[in-house]
């Protein structure tokens, strides 16, 4: 116990306010001494000793000594300082890097951010049968499609007719990352329409999606793609699709 107490005792008396003065007077003025009385010693080592010419040396050259000491000290806590104010700035960048991604990335769960959604198609005869399928990180809100057929719709160009009848709506709603969603039907207006383009509107923007059919040796061929902000995010052809001169899809 008594042993406790005394460490108790030692603890308090090493984390006072005098002895921590004291400890830190010591630490800045123990090599100022040391250097002043060396140096006095030095230079009256073969004179006469005399206290009067002893300090009128010691006082100045002490007073030399812990200038010089002093600046050493005041430079190694401002480079100490600076240190620390950089480490507290790469800090502060890195926290607000972080909420700014953080925030970022909150925005694009309630908006979509940058996914999208495209139809898987399969056509028979005049019907398109399609299943939405999600692409991206975030889910799509209130995605509305409208499959506007080419076909029909350069006819009503031509006629003067009215324009908007060669759309059909697909209400396709929210979509989860890695789900998808169907299966909508779309009739186009006649058997013989191979081209349909379909745009598609959600909570984070608006993108395109666009169908050709082919017929090859008897066999339905088709090129689906899909164009996201200018560009191509999706393109995928099956069987013998006809290839242009110029490389790209034939009707695209």
């Amino acid at each position: 116990m008594r042993v406790n107490s005394t460490r108790v005792l030692f603890k308090g008396i090493k984390n006072s306010p005098k002895f921590l003065t004291a400890k830190q007077l010591f630490k800045e003025f123990y090599i100022p001494f040391g250097a002043a009385a060396a140096w006095t010693t030095f230079s009256k080592w073969n004179a006469e000793f005399s206290v009067t010419g002893f300090l009128q040396l010691f006082g100045p050259t002490f007073f030399f000594f812990s200038w010089l000491t002093a600046q050493v000290f005041r430079v190694k806590k401002q480079a100490s300082v600076e240190q620390n104010l950089k480490t507290i700035e790469q800090k502060v960048a890195d926290s607000v890097q972080q909420l700014e991604l953080h925030a970022k990335k909150l925005i694009n769960y309630s908006t979509g951010g940058d996914s999208y959604c495209y139809f898987s198609v399969m056509k028979v005869g005049a019907t398109l049968y399609l299943t939405a399928i999600h692409v991206g990180e975030f889910p799509l809100f209130n995605v509305v499609a409208r499959v506007t057929d080419l076909y029909h719709f350069n006819t009503l160009l031509k006629s003067g007719g009215h324009l908007p009848d060669s759309d059909r709506h697909v209400k396709v709603g929210d979509l989860t990352p890695g789900f998808a969603l169907g299966q909508f039907s779309v009739v186009l207006h006649t058997p013989q329409s191979q081209d349909v383009n379909i745009f598609f509107t959600a909570r984070n923007g608006e993108w395109v999606q666009e169908l050709r059919f082919r017929e090859v040796n008897g066999e339905q061929c088709f090129v689906n793609r899909v164009t996201v902000n200018g560009n191509v995010e999706h393109q995928v052809l099956s069987g013998a699709y006809p290839i242009s001169s110029n490389g790209t899809p034939e009707g695209l």
